[in-house]
């Protein structure tokens, strides 16, 4: 299928012809379903980024903490809402990271934005101001998860002049928060209907709920599956997941992709198959994913026998789903997910202990040997807590390595130091300690 106008940006077509040739390899009758699976709707959502242009859809910008399933209420056949780290996350997952994520990055920082901030907002706000991405008729944005999100948001107003509303998100998730955030989902359904003249579906709201709880408890199984010793599914879809759940919540893919992976790890266990030829070591990867080249998890697992069962970004509990029975059940199960289900915000948005508890919780659960926190650059949040990290691990006797990179930028700590570090901490930390037990 082709793409109607791809040709007007090349990071597009590249991301596109790299999805074709990847599905040439990974057939419909490979056993790799994962990469089957998020190959074909990464394909789709291409296709619709330039569909929505292409029939003169209205355009809505987002963060990626907006939530997804708020916005399948609208009529999809005269919205298209764009979540605005796509484009990085899909270039990150099947181009070039280290040609197209390192230029858009660089166009921001010429453009007045602060090196220091996140790499994901850089190289959103460079797609902007390099014209590649689709123009907004308005924007929608949360002050979630973190600084540099806000920092985008910020110059996302400034720079489209288009009417915006960005809502307030609370640091805790108690009855009066929820309530508090799912009245300014209202207002946010308000707003864009006036501002776009569409009407807001509530019917279509509950289907986009149902397919969430659906796709959550799929993940949440499947999350539970990666408990198994020893691990029989590569780490790398572990990876995968996040920006999964993220784009497509509340639509049929985030399912399918959900069902698939679930069916894939079903599959790898019974028939008997390891993740780590010999003795594995256990990792939880407690922070950014190394997104920049996703084939460093095959190296983890071939060259130094080390497995993530799961990290940060992965971790998706079935505790929170949306009641579709009532309106305000919907638009405040909406709001407790985006609060409580969600990477970053989950961890970091309030008080510290809900980063070492899900750390403590991450560490006995998937019985690790030890724990990894990759610093990302731009991630303040998770470099004011790291100390207590570190702390948290003496008290559970686990060794703790820490290492600065960026997730989307490879310059920062080319792939090959991470690796030294890595083999080093394990051969001569990790795996004597385990040994001495």
């Amino acid at each position: 299928m082709t793409i109607l106008g791809r040709e007007r940006w090349p990071i597009w077509e590249e991301a596109y012809e790299s999805i074709e040739i990847l599905q040439d390899i990974f057939s419909e009758e490979s056993e790799d379903r994962t990469h089957t699976a998020v190959l074909k709707i990464y394909r789709d959502y291409i296709d619709n980024v330039f569909s929505a242009i292409d029939k003169g859809k209205k355009i809505i910008y987002g963060n990626f903490a907006v939530p997804g399933t708020l916005m399948r209420g609208f009529d999809t056949e005269k919205i298209f809402w764009y979540q605005l780290e796509a484009l990085p996350v899909i270039q990150s997952l099947v181009g070039e990271p280290g040609v197209w994520n390192a230029k858009l990055a660089d166009a921001a920082e010429a453009s007045g934005i602060a090196p220091e901030i996140c790499s994901v907002d850089r190289i959103a706000h460079g797609s902007y101001v390099e014209g590649i991405v689709p123009m907004p008729d308005v924007g929608f944005y949360l002050t979630t998860p973190c600084d540099s999100q806000t920092c985008l948001v910020n110059n996302m107003v400034a720079l489209t002049k288009k009417p915006t509303i960005v809502i307030d998100m609370p640091y805790s998730a108690e009855p009066e928060q929820i309530r508090y955030v799912a009245r300014q989902f209202r207002d946010v359904i308000a707003f864009l209907e006036d501002a776009l003249s569409v009407e807001f579906d509530f019917d279509r709201l509950r289907r986009a709920c149902e397919i969430y709880n659906e796709m959550i408890e799929t993940v949440a199984d499947w999350a539970e599956l990666r408990r198994v010793v020893p691990a029989s599914q590569p780490c790398e879809t572990l990876s995968i997941m996040a920006a999964v759940v993220t784009v497509f919540s509340g639509h049929q893919n985030g399912v399918d992709y959900a069902r698939a992976t679930f069916q894939e790890h079903k599959e790898f266990i019974e028939k008997g198959y390891k993740a780590v030829e010999g003795d594995e070591v256990r990792a939880i990867w407690y922070g950014d994913p190394f997104w920049s080249d996703l084939n460093f998890y095959n190296w983890l697992e071939k060259e130094c026998k080390v497995t993530v069962p799961m990290d940060m970004f992965g971790f998706f509990t079935a505790q929170y789903l949306i009641d579709a029975t009532t309106e305000e059940g919907m638009l405040e199960g909406i709001a407790y997910n985006a609060l409580r289900n969600f990477p970053m915000t989950k961890q970091l948005l309030g008080s510290a202990e809900d980063y070492l508890s899900d750390y403590r919780t991450l560490c006995r659960l998937y019985q690790a040997d030890f724990g990894i926190i990759p610093g990302h650059l731009g991630c303040t949040h998770a470099w004011g807590v790291s100390g207590l990290v570190r702390e948290e691990s003496e008290r559970l006797g686990i060794p703790l390595l820490e290492f600065e990179f960026d997730m989307l930028d490879p310059r920062i700590t080319p792939r090959d130091d991470v690796e030294i570090l890595i083999k080093n901490y394990v051969n001569d930390i990790v795996v004597p300690f385990k040994n001495s037990w």
